[in-house]
């Protein structure tokens, strides 16, 4: 035997016998079992050079068994570790596997050695396919005896090997064991035997939701070694405190019943054994195997197959392939399919069984020689095997000769068809519900002429409405009216070596679907001269020959993102390289060496499934190149599924200078990418990217900020402290926001840009020439083509390097007519350079001068300045009716001014604004809303924050919401409007002075303003004033409310599609004893149908009836510094449900002496049971997210913390003065995407005496947006020693981390 490559093969000259097998020293990665007791006591295993390469890669995503029988495979396959043990992969094409996963539940890994540990490649390719894995503890045997006494000598050792196994299960990434205990042993022994069982079961569950231990039919509770081939009172003790039962494969008929009513509600644990080479198994096995699941599923109960690879072992004829195929079809002939893919996206397959002749890469052969590795099976289609197939029909098979696309497999459709026929094959049995984003169908096909391949889809709606879809290239008039829809896809442009390779890519639309079924349809063009062939009698049947090569499926949004060469540490460990002169060449050599790699940050990335490894051998070139550039070619490897590969007996040829490794790590689509472009750099100005860039098709709301000129309280970066400064919440109504003021290039401070994005609002900048300052402007500006391009690629740069979406462009100035084609050219450049840069950015124009030169408002879009409009997105308008009939398609890009400031507007603005809009909206095109600003500068009454409120909702009356929130998660909001009078961290004020920061606003509620609201009811409102649970802001709910009353408050209007996985809901309340504020959601269903479900802590049973469901939450153990506040929590299943709405609900308790009022007959006097009362309660932040646990943040020794720039200064009374900026940045160099990060410092005095405890203050000094923050005029008391800064990492579901924790940098004072 000898390895190379890292693959093993064999030869037919007698090798010399090896050496014993010692798992410490390096060698090509093998699976081995543990065989004594003590090598598991003394965790030897872990010591060895093969545990990291055994890890399996592959979670298993859904632990939950649906309520049905279940089918057990276990394995028994030649003694175990045979071609599988390779874990990097082997030589043998005809390496045993299964590929029939969807018939089954649970695979256990089975030998005869104490402790049977599952290679990782099976463990692998069940969990891609939802299956779960078991490895194998058995003691059999006279050796078994002596093994069970020393295990069950105590309950102390009973507890230890079973802490053992379950730590092995966990590290090596599989699901739990079967237990066989094959030995007689003293009765004195099983209670012990119990305690181990117990507890294994105990600490599976408690380390791995969802894991499995499951007891053999063996010995039974009297310590006889007596298979009772059923469930029964001598083995269900054992049942009892486990997962489930394996009962003997020599059952009779009946048995299963027993077993059933023994197990009562578990009877699905009740596995009934088959062995499959008929060793007194029940119907004889073999191919009989149908006649005992016949049986096992008329009764009801679990199946366990024992050693389904007698198929392998026997060679049953023809060959493997068709004989495996036409065994398991008999089992999904009587059990069915149990497990249906694909369920999520993305979702990718390219048909590998994992063993094969070659394999590919995008197209292009790789490896030529045979290889088997069941790690790369791909998802495995759902084929349907027919034994008495017509010869002249359609044969489909996975097929390993034909040349793949990706791996080592394809699907190959050879046969004869008729013309204006087709054939249907099922590829995969899908339960794959769609949401709102488009799904992208990408597949390889390759056909000889004219045999064509498309995709057949299957759909169901909720309402079990079916529909199909068929993907065709081309000929696909033949199939109108026989499909709901056809679609013909786009060519994707290849790559030249991907020879005969066409790839296809299209995408459908359908929330709320779900598709059932992914079939192949083979078939033929309609041949050009079918009269013709009408006469001769040809019945026009021809050969056919197609190939799928593999089908991608995802999102328009789940492109994969590559970590660049950059952010990976590759490495050979010293230890892990040995060099030896290749036998037979004096000049060769020969290489052994681990290869490792590992993110920069020292994190695991468990997204990338699988690396390809290659070799590039560098020699100088002989020509004798000056230059002394080196010559070579990749070499392919291997695969790894772990960060880790061992290349064994490398042949190096003489004259090379060095050896270069490439481990590219594998998407979903299996390909090899160049890096991707650098990530959003949140170190600009703007660290908030806008989620969505494209616009609804309906007329949008432009808001033109021009308050004060500009430059208020918004140019502090890091904020200010006026708790009264100007801002606007109201984003929802809003699709554009415009920073304007009368400089020449007005670029938007970023709190209005982090907001704004936040909520999903563009934001543009404002480029403006005016009065006799702009004429000089505007001429040196269009002087030349040249000279319009170079400055519209100026502004390009500025908007995209600081982060906002585009430019207003505002030309208040005449130019002469002949400089107007260059300013035609600044305009058009400078639009196509930000859509080339920045897809969904603007450049609107506003009207101003004409296409003649000509300053003259038009107030209205025609031919004088149409020209403009043509060449950019959209024109900021005066006038309206006819300019949506010159718009045409393109009247949404119409954007009407009004200015609300009122002068000369239509309608008149301010109170009146709504005037204008309702014409607009009447007349369909887009609104420009110039100056809201007036509220504020105007100081209208009775104060901003009502006057405000009261002015947008005059706005919202008219044109209603523009924006829905949430749609994605995590959503966290603490509804922050960005100023306030303190601030809090986790219910303790960290500041208690007056602030403003709009980048800090959270996202805003929709609260409803109405100016004739009743005193007596309730008040809802932002309240700055009341301290908060987090950040400066909260809402307070205020007023009276009678007895058995409700009142509901809108907070969120929302567009939000569950998908599998439960959402959880936290949110914090503070209230007066009486007063409760709970949460209640709308759901939408596919269907429209409605649901409200009520959270709320307590007092609900008024509820019963009212509401669709009530759910109580759960209290949140919170720190002693947040007094007053209650955190609750809970989560909610609602997969494909939309969530519609969030809103508050104020309710009181039920009175608890109203029971006694009725009962005594006063319940008629309703000031008795419906007494108004005071209300107040608070409600400070919300997060839903899809998990329940807060975010992973990098530890403070993964940052580098810095102080680029220290200025120290006195003051008068001695003391220091610091200005500082520091700046911090993950080491590895990737850009980190925290939104937000909290400012804190400590002082440390000792006052000089060093034995004196030192005194440590904590202030906080501010949030930062980006990787830096400057502090300035910081006063350091005397006798201080030490500054420590803290930089408090938060993210997007409001957690932050732990101070403790935190990245820091300390300043050392005892020289300043």
């Amino acid at each position: 035997m000898s390895e190379s490559n890292g693959h093993q093969s064999s030869t037919t000259n007698d090798p010399p016998p090896p050496p014993p097998f010692d798992p410490s020293e390096p060698s090509v990665p093998i699976s081995y079992p543990i065989k004594t007791l003590q090598d598991l006591k003394s965790r030897v295993y872990f010591d060895s050079f093969h545990y990291p390469f055994n890890k399996s890669s592959v979670p298993l995503q859904n632990a939950a068994f649906p309520d049905r029988p279940r089918m057990l495979v276990c394995h028994d396959m030649q003694g175990g570790y045979v071609d599988d043990k390779w874990v990097q992969g082997g030589t043998n094409a005809d390496a045993y596997a299964i590929w029939h996963w969807y018939l089954m539940d649970v695979f256990v890994y089975f030998s005869h050695n104490l402790v049977t540990l599952p290679p990782p490649c099976w463990t692998n390719t069940a969990h891609k396919h939802g299956v779960k894995v078991l490895g194998t503890f058995i003691v059999e045997w006279d050796e078994g005896t002596v093994i069970a006494n020393e295990l069950l000598s105590t309950k102390e050792s009973a507890h230890l090997y079973a802490e053992l196994l379950k730590e092995l299960a966990v590290d090596l990434g599989f699901d739990g064991w079967l237990l066989n205990m094959e030995v007689k042993m003293d009765v004195g022994k099983i209670p012990n035997l119990k305690e181990f069982i117990s507890h294994l079961t105990e600490v599976m569950h408690s380390s791995l939701p969802g894991s499995l231990v499951i007891w053999y039919d063996s010995v039974t509770i009297d310590g006889e070694l007596k298979w009772q081939d059923q469930l029964n009172e001598k083995n269900k003790p054992f049942f009892d405190i486990c997962d489930g039962i394996f009962v003997n494969y020599t059952w009779k008929e009946g048995y299963p019943k027993i077993s059933a009513a023994a197990a009562g509600d578990r009877k699905y644990d009740v596995y009934m054994g088959i062995d499959v080479f008929g060793r007194n198994t029940f119907g004889g096995g073999q191919w009989n195997t149908n006649v005992a699941l016949d049986v096992l599923k008329k009764d009801d109960v679990s199946a366990a197959i024992f050693a389904p690879g007698w198929i392998y072992e026997t060679k049953q004829l023809p060959d493997f392939q068709t004989a495996q195929n036409r065994w398991w079809s008999l089992v999904e002939k009587s059990w069915g399919v149990l497990q249906n893919y694909p369920k999520v996206l993305p979702f990718y397959s390219n048909f590998d069984q994992g063993h094969g002749s070659h394999i590919s890469v995008e197209g292009e052969q790789v490896l030529k020689s045979p290889w088997n590795n069941i790690s790369s099976q791909g998802f495995q289609p759902f084929l349907k095997f027919d034994d008495n197939a017509n010869p002249d029909g359609i044969q489909v098979i996975v097929d390993f000769k034909q040349a793949s696309y990706s791996g080592g497999g394809n699907i190959t459709f050879k046969g004869t068809l008729e013309d204006n026929t087709h054939f249907i094959a099922k590829l995969f049995q899908a339960e794959l519900l769609l949401g709102d984003l488009p799904v992208i169908f990408t597949y390889s096909v390759q056909s000889e002429k004219n045999s064509l391949v498309g995709l057949h889809l299957e759909l169901s709606s909720v309402t079990k409405e079916t529909k199909s879809l068929l993907f065709a290239s081309k000929g696909a008039n033949q199939f109108s009216g026989k499909f709901g829809e056809v679609i013909v896809p786009r060519q994707v442009k290849n790559t030249p070596t991907a020879s005969g390779w066409v790839i296809l890519e299209s995408g459908i639309a359908m929330t709320g679907y779900t598709i059932t079924g992914i079939n192949a349809l083979c078939y033929r063009p309609e041949p050009k001269n079918r009269s013709l062939i009408l006469e001769s009698g040809s019945d026009g049947q021809a050969e056919y020959f197609a190939v799928i090569g593999d089908i991608t499926i995802k999102t328009s949004e789940q492109n994969s993102d590559f970590s660049q060469s950059s952010s990976w540490l590759v490495e050979a460990p010293v230890e892990y390289i040995k060099w030896t002169s290749s036998s037979g060449s004096q000049d060769s050599k020969t290489l052994n060496v681990k290869l490792s790699w590992k993110l920069k940050d020292g994190k695991n990335n468990p997204v990338f499934p699988k690396f390809n490894i290659y070799v590039k051998k560098l020699a100088k070139n002989p020509v004798g190149n000056q230059d002394g550039l080196l010559e070579g070619t990749h070499e392919y490897l291997g695969s790894a599924q772990v960060q880790a590969f061992y290349v064994s007996d490398l042949v190096v040829p003489s004259g090379t200078d060095s050896l270069k490794s490439k481990s590219p790590s594998n998407g979903h689509q299996s390909s090899s990418l160049e890096p991707p472009p650098p990530p959003f750099d949140p170190s600009e100005p703007s660290s908030v990217p806008l989620q969505n860039a494209a616009f609804p098709a309906r007329p949008r709301i432009l808001v033109c900020h021009d308050m004060k000129g500009g430059y208020v309280d918004d140019k502090w970066v890091q904020g200010g402290t006026n708790a009264d400064a100007y801002a606007i919440w109201h984003w929802y109504l809003i699709d554009v926001f415009v920073y304007f003021s009368h400089n020449l290039v007005t670029l938007p401070p970023p709190c209005w840009i982090n907001t704004a994005h936040k909520h999903g609002v563009k934001v543009l900048g404002t480029f403006v020439a005016e009065w006799d300052e702009g004429s000089i402007v505007a001429d040196k500006l269009v002087s030349t083509k040249e000279s319009a391009h170079m400055y519209a690629e100026r502004l390009a740069e500025l908007a995209v390097d600081l982060g906002f979406d585009g430019w207003l462009v505002n030309m208040e100035v005449g130019v002469s007519k002949g400089k107007s084609c260059n300013l035609k050219e600044f305009v058009s450049h400078l639009t196509n350079t930000m859509h080339s840069s920045l897809p969904g950015s603007l450049v609107i124009w506003y009207e101003s001068v004409t296409i003649d030169g000509i300053l003259r408002w038009q107030n209205q879009l025609n031919k004088k300045n149409k020209p403009f409009f043509d060449i950019c997105d959209g024109i900021f308008e005066k006038y309206v009716k006819h300019s949506a009939a010159v718009a045409g398609d393109r009247k949404y890009d119409v954007y009407m001014g009004i200015d609300v400031f009122g002068r000369g507007t239509f309608g008149g603005g301010q109170w009146k604004t709504n005037v204008a809009l309702d014409v607009l909206k009447k007349f369909d095109v887009s609104a420009a809303i110039f100056a809201p600003g007036w509220v504020y500068e105007t100081n209208q009454p009775p104060d901003f924050q009502t006057a405000q409120n009261l002015w947008w909702s005059l706005v919202e009356k008219s044109w209603g919401i523009s924006r829905n929130y949430p749609k994605v998660l995590p959503f966290y909001s603490n509804f922050d409007q960005g100023r306030g009078l303190h601030i809090s961290a986790e219910g303790r004020q960290v500041l208690e002075t007056p602030w403003n920061n709009l980048s800090s606003q959270g996202f805003q509620p929709f609260l409803k303003f109405s100016n004739d609201a009743n005193s007596d009811t309730i008040k809802v409102a932002v309240n700055f004033k009341e301290a908060s649970f987090s950040g400066g802001g909260n809402i307070t709910f205020k007023g009276t409310l009678r007895n058995g009353d409700h009142f509901i408050a809108r907070l969120f209007r929302s567009k939000l599609l569950l998908g599998d996985f439960p959402i959880h809901i936290k949110y914090s309340v503070k209230s007066e004893e009486n007063s409760l504020v709970g949460l209640l959601l709308k759901f939408s269903s596919a269907t429209n149908e409605t649901k409200f479900v009520l959270v709320a802590s307590r007092g609900t049973n008024r509820f019963s009836g009212k509401f669709s469901e009530v759910i109580e939450p759960r209290q949140v153990k919170k720190q002693d510094n947040a007094p007053g506040w209650i955190v609750q929590e809970t989560s909610i299943a609602m997969n494909g449900c939309t969530i519609t709405g969030i809103n508050a609900l104020c309710y009181r308790p039920e009175s608890k002496n109203s029971i006694l009022r009725i009962q005594s007959g006063r319940s008629q006097d309703s000031t008795l049971t419906h007494v108004p009362a005071e209300f107040f309660a608070v409600l400070s932040d919300i997060t839903i997210k899809t998990s329940g646990k807060n975010s992973d943040f990098p530890p403070s020794s993964s940052w580098l913390v810095e102080a680029p720039y220290l200025k120290w200064t006195s003051n008068s009374q001695g003391s220091k003065i610091l200005d500082v900026k520091i700046s911090w940045k993950l080491k590895h160099g990737n850009v980190s995407l925290f939104p937000k990060y909290n400012i804190y410092v400590e002082a440390k005095q000792t006052n000089g005496s060093p034995e004196r405890r030192p005194e440590v203050t904590r202030k906080y000094l501010g949030s930062a947006h980006m990787e830096a923050f400057f502090i300035s005029d910081l006063d350091i008391p005397t006798g201080t020693d030490s500054l420590k800064f803290i930089v408090q990492v938060c993210s997007v579901d409001g957690t932050s981390q732990k101070l403790d924790g935190s990245p820091f940098l300390q300043l050392d004072l005892e020289n300043k």
